[in-house]
C-alpha cells in the first residue's frame, strides 16, 4: 500500500510571495520593465527559485491576468445581456464589483500599463458572449454580422471603461454608462448635436 505524500506547504507560500512581489513592482513600474532580478529581490528569493515556478516574468503577468479574467468571466457569464441591451450600467457595475472584490489583482493590472492585456482579454471574452446572445435573437440574414457587431460594441465599451479607470474614475459609472447608452442608440450624432 502506497502512502500519500504530504504536499509541501512551501510551494504555495513561495508562489504567493512571487506573485505579491510582482504585483508590488507593478505599482512602481511598467510590466515591460520588471526583471526576474527585480522579482527575486522583492520576494527575498533567488533568481533560480523564480525560474523554478515561472519560465519568465511575462508568465507571472499572464497567470495574474488570466486569474482576473477568469474571475470576471464568472460575472460576465451570469450577466443577463437582455437587460444590458439598452443600458450598459448593470453590466459595467457587475464588472466593476468583480474588480473591486479582487482589488489586489485588479488595481495593478488595470493601471496604465503597456504590457498588461487584461482588458483586451476581457473584451475578447465579452465579445464571444455578446455574439452568442445576439445570434439567438436576430433573424437568420443578420447572423453573419453578429460577431462584427459584438466586436465593435465590446471594444468600444471596454475602451471607455479603460479610459475611465486610467483617468481616475472621476465621473460616476452611471454617467459613463449614460454616455455609452447614448452612443449605442444614436451614434456620434447624439454627442455632436
Amino acid at each position: 500500500m502506497r502512502r500519500k505524500r504530504k504536499a509541501d506547504s512551501r510551494i504555495p507560500r513561495t508562489r504567493a510571495a512571487i506573485r505579491k512581489a510582482y504585483l508590488g513592482l507593478l505599482g512602481q513600474k511598467d510590466a515591460a520593465d520588471i526583471t526576474v532580478t527585480d522579482v527575486a529581490q522583492a520576494a527575498a528569493l533567488d533568481r533560480k527559485t523564480i525560474y523554478n515556478y515561472y519560465p519568465s516574468v511575462s508568465a507571472i503577468l499572464e497567470e495574474l491576468e488570466n486569474e482576473l479574467v477568469h474571475t470576471v468571466d464568472g460575472v460576465v457569464h451570469e450577466s443577463d445581456f437582455s437587460r444590458c441591451e439598452g443600458d450598459p450600467f448593470g453590466f459595467l457595475q457587475a464588472i466593476t464589483n468583480a474588480f473591486n472584490a479582487h482589488d489586489e489583482l485588479a488595481t495593478p493590472l488595470l493601471k496604465k500599463n503597456k504590457t498588461s492585456h487584461v482588458l483586451d482579454k476581457l473584451a475578447a471574452l465579452i465579445s464571444v458572449r455578446v455574439d452568442g446572445f445576439l445570434g439567438k435573437r436576430v433573424e437568420p440574414s443578420k447572423r453573419p454580422y453578429t460577431k462584427l457587431y459584438a466586436d465593435f460594441l465590446t471594444s468600444g465599451i471596454v475602451s471607455v471603461y479603460r479610459d475611465w479607470v486610467n483617468a481616475g474614475m472621476q465621473q460616476s459609472l452611471e454617467e459613463i454608462s449614460k454616455q455609452v447608452k447614448l452612443l449605442i442608440r444614436s451614434g456620434v450624432t447624439s454627442f455632436i448635436a
